[in-house]
């Protein structure tokens, strides 16, 4: 028989697959999803800077502002799953770095924090409609137990398992 893993690790596991299966959503590559803790975190996702080449100083084409957003909704997708896991046990703490982090991409787009403050509220709209949405919430669910098993995944092993996932998922629904 397994051992159920404690509430506070499957929260984490949560908060952790919540960000790779947005970064999935989103067509970020994501290089490793760990729940090992390190120094500064519990947990974290690697994944491609989709950044690169573009100046946040200088740059508001479309294709900048479609890659920020893709951002912040990473960053909000780890809080949103682990309070969707565990609402009693979520604490404002616990996404207070991405938020941070989120914010902060806004505010290279927006002129004001009022702008800044609406754009943040419809990316965590749509963010949470998808993470709680049945897709997102089995993905999420799926990657944290495997997370839970694993302790990390590697980038080679993300797709086959969101795949996996994905086909269980509607096995499920038949």
């Amino acid at each position: 028989m397994r051992k159920q893993p404690n509430k506070a690790l499957a929260s984490i596991a949560h908060h952790e697959a919540g960000h790779a299966i947005m970064c999935w959503k989103e067509r970020v590559r994501v290089d490793r999803i760990t729940i090992i803790p390190n120094e500064i975190a519990e947990g974290s996702v690697r994944h491609a800077n989709v950044l690169t080449g573009i100046d946040l100083e200088y740059d508001n084409s479309p294709r900048a502002q479609r890659r920020i957003e893709a951002l912040v909704r990473v960053c909000l997708a780890g809080p949103i799953a682990q309070r969707a896991f565990y609402p009693r046990g979520y604490r404002h703490q616990h996404g207070q770095n991405d938020h941070i982090q989120a914010v902060t991409l806004l505010s290279k787009m927006t002129g004001s924090i009022e702008e800044q403050e609406a754009y943040l509220h419809l990316l965590s709209t749509q963010t949470n409609q998808y993470i709680t949405g049945r897709e997102g919430s089995a993905l999420v669910s799926g990657v944290a137990a495997a997370l839970l098993d694993r302790r990390e995944i590697s980038r080679r092993s993300i797709n086959p398992l969101i795949r996996q996932v994905m086909q269980e998922a509607v096995m499920g629904k038949n």
